[in-house]
């Protein structure tokens, strides 16, 4: 790997964006690592190689992202996919996960509360909760069509990002009926290398 020194990166400001944004992301898992210039460009140059693989314009995308980054607390609300009875049930579950959490209870296992899906795309979440300290920031299972969906955190505004620059439109699932917990549905997903519901 070669070594980089930060006053001789003629994309400086992109590595700065690209580690704000890093730690801003595990900083929702209450991991702050410290991130090297060296990561960073080897993230980029994965995201380059990943993109000219699937023919996506990494330079869009980059435009893209840099016009949607924002400090968590000057994020847009949540996409207008959540209706209001939506939200309030995803904040409700957040709450109970919290006091929950605050109480040295178990954690809750709910029912999923809504689908989200990109059609043609692979994408899909089933989201059960909202974070009520950070409504932007959603929990459920996550399918990003790699074959690994896993439980986990994931941003409303990054999935309409996501959107926007794939050119695709992300939908709720307005028939989708919870019929078991999130974590049957995570343990089923992972089997079958995706979202089956």
């Amino acid at each position: 790997m070669t070594h980089h020194t930060s006053h001789n990166l003629p994309n400086a400001r992109r590595i700065a964006t690209a580690r704000a944004a890093l730690t801003t992301a595990m900083a929702v898992r209450a991991d702050c690592p410290v991130i090297s210039d060296d990561a960073v460009i080897e993230m980029l140059a994965d995201l380059r190689h990943f993109c000219a693989g699937r023919n996506i314009d990494f330079a869009t995308c980059n435009d893209v992202a840099q016009e949607q980054f924002q400090p968590r607390d000057e994020r847009r609300p949540p996409m207008s996919l959540l209706t209001d009875e939506i939200r309030e049930r995803l904040l409700q579950n957040g709450k109970i996960r919290l006091e929950c959490s605050l109480n040295g209870e178990a954690e809750p296992d709910f029912l999923p509360v809504v689908k989200l899906f990109m059609p043609e795309s692979g994408f899909a979440w089933l989201l059960t909760e909202i974070d009520p300290d950070a409504p932007d920031i959603a929990f459920g299972l996550c399918d990003l069509g790699m074959g690994f969906p896993e439980l986990g955190n994931v941003s409303l505004s990054e999935i309409e990002m996501a959107a926007k620059v794939s050119g695709l439109i992300v939908q709720r699932d307005a028939l989708f009926v919870p019929t078991k917990t999130i974590s049957v549905y995570a343990r089923e997903a992972r089997a079958r290398g995706g979202i089956c519901a």
